[in-house]
């Protein structure tokens, strides 16, 4: 089994002007990826707005991705509220030649009980497989906090392709019981960027995260120096990245982020509702506050043109 280690971006799905899918910035991605290292790209997950896409524009957002992400892994989240939208989803990313996919628990008819979960998934991963599959476990947006630990458990018993989880809930200790599953068996693949120091300590290896498309070169100080023990440094390079996500949650995460793509230089495009978009104000304000700790960035922030 493939263990992913690394930075893991979560890809933004662009946007024309009109809210439209836009593919043309991908391959310009894919080579920023590329610069910083990443050994994977996770498309349309929570970061790529999978919600608010059509199943069409998923399939050919991941298809866009296959073609330009040479030498990178593509992992296609496939989840949805709908079972099988979700199963077209997986055969359609093993058609393509995707490494691996994940899905989400469905958000508006929840899932109960672990099994029920379980349940859901099955036929999801069955439809991908032998393509890894990896439960995202991300509670504080889909409303189903089940105990993580055993839900691996209960995968990894009736998916033989089970790999592990996208784990982005909030429960550390959940996520030690995870690690500990079969000797560290499972990939973690860490989803909190501004808490990846903590998760580091606990044994993670890999994170999959949104700011790692624009802010890798701080997180990759951050595993550097906790890699050579330097606790204090790491801790540092930690906060910093803290302060920025503080403006992230000042101005509505995802849509900041997305905008921020555009102050390096990529423009991504808005956000589709029911999120606003950012006026140009608004982006001026961001680049304001985040333009004193350009460090943490993986090119130069600069305001576009008439911004």
């Amino acid at each position: 089994m493939k263990h992913y280690t690394g930075l893991i971006p979560a890809a933004y799905t662009p946007c024309r002007a009109d809210g439209e899918l836009n593919l043309e910035p991908i391959p310009e991605l894919a080579r920023l990826y590329a610069e910083q290292r990443a050994p994977a790209v996770f498309v349309c997950g929570s970061t790529g707005e999978c919600h608010s896409f059509t199943r069409e524009e998923r399939m050919r957002t991941a298809e866009a991705w296959l073609a330009a992400a040479a030498g990178m892994d593509v992992i296609v989240h496939v989840g949805t509220n709908c079972q099988r939208d979700a199963i077209a989803l997986a055969q359609h990313a093993k058609a393509i030649g995707a490494a691996a996919v994940a899905a989400l628990a469905p958000s508006y008819h929840r899932p109960a009980t672990v099994a029920d979960l379980v349940e859901f998934m099955r036929p999801v991963a069955a439809a991908a497989a032998p393509l890894p599959f990896y439960f995202y476990d991300i509670p504080q947006m889909t409303g189903v906090a089940l105990p993580a630990d055993r839900v691996l458990r209960q995968c990894a018993a009736v998916i033989p392709t089970s790999a592990g989880i996208k784990f982005s809930g909030p429960d550390l200790m959940r996520l030690q019981a995870c690690l500990g599953i079969e000797n560290g068996r499972y990939d973690l693949l860490y989803g909190s960027d501004e808490n990846l120091l903590a998760a580091l300590a606990l044994g993670v290896r890999g994170a999959v995260g949104s700011t790692f498309n624009y802010a890798a070169p701080v997180y990759h100080r951050v595993v550097d120096a906790f890699s050579r023990g330097d606790l204090a440094a790491a801790r540092a390079e930690q906060r910093k990245s803290v302060a920025h996500v503080e403006v992230l949650f000042e101005h509505g995460v995802l849509r900041t982020g997305k905008a921020i793509m555009s102050l390096i230089g990529i423009d991504c495009g808005p956000i589709r509702p029911p999120f606003r978009p950012v006026e140009a104000e608004d982006l001026r304000a961001i680049y304001d506050k985040l333009s004193p700790h350009g460090e943490i960035f993986a090119r130069q922030l600069r305001l576009p043109s008439g911004g």
